[in-house]
């Protein structure tokens, strides 16, 4: 019986922690503390190697959104280009915070067409895979809830390696009627 007792006890206790964990608000320093697997070592990307990682990460959004039993969103090169301008900005200087601009971005690209938009940025570190970053926004509450909006038909995908080896990575998300 004290067996059963402390399991349960248990697994209450990680359910709560887990709970706590996934609900507590995310701040930028948090959202650094994100990382999934070591990368390899990478001393610059190639183009190629970046567009890889930006292709990955749009199939294994979608793989989540599939998950989720949610809609794939589908890539536009307008959107990209916007995703791409912060990646090499946050590179540039060397540090991730969000877009205040992406709303006035969004209405000047999409004028008369956007019914929603979302944004997700991180860092992580050169050789991460795409599949890592995609993993690393679905273990932030906020991130993941962005990347499963069922409102977003639409992703621009954009990434950048600074030259202190971080890796800067942006998702755009809109929803055009």
């Amino acid at each position: 019986m004290r067996t059963i007792v402390r399991r349960r006890i248990g697994a209450v206790a990680a359910a709560a922690a887990t709970f706590l964990a996934l609900t507590a608000p995310v701040t930028a320093a948090q959202s650094l503390s994100f990382t999934v697997g070591a990368p390899a070592p990478c001393e610059q990307a190639t183009p190629a190697e970046v567009d890889q990682v930006i292709s990955d990460i749009h199939e294994h959004t979608n793989r989540e959104r599939a998950a989720a039993k949610v809609a794939p969103v589908a890539r536009l090169d307008s959107l990209d280009r916007i995703a791409q301008n912060w990646s090499e900005r946050m590179a540039a200087e060397d540090r991730m915070y969000h877009n205040p601009d992406i709303k006035a971005q969004v209405t000047a690209t999409y004028t008369g067409q956007w019914r929603s938009y979302g944004e997700n940025v991180l860092q992580n570190w050169c050789g991460a895979s795409g599949e890592a970053l995609v993993q690393q926004w679905m273990n932030s509450l906020p991130h993941r809830l962005n990347l499963l909006n069922p409102a977003h038909t639409h992703l621009g995908v954009g990434l950048e390696v600074a030259d202190s080896r971080k890796l800067y990575s942006t998702q755009n998300f809109v929803r055009l009627s």
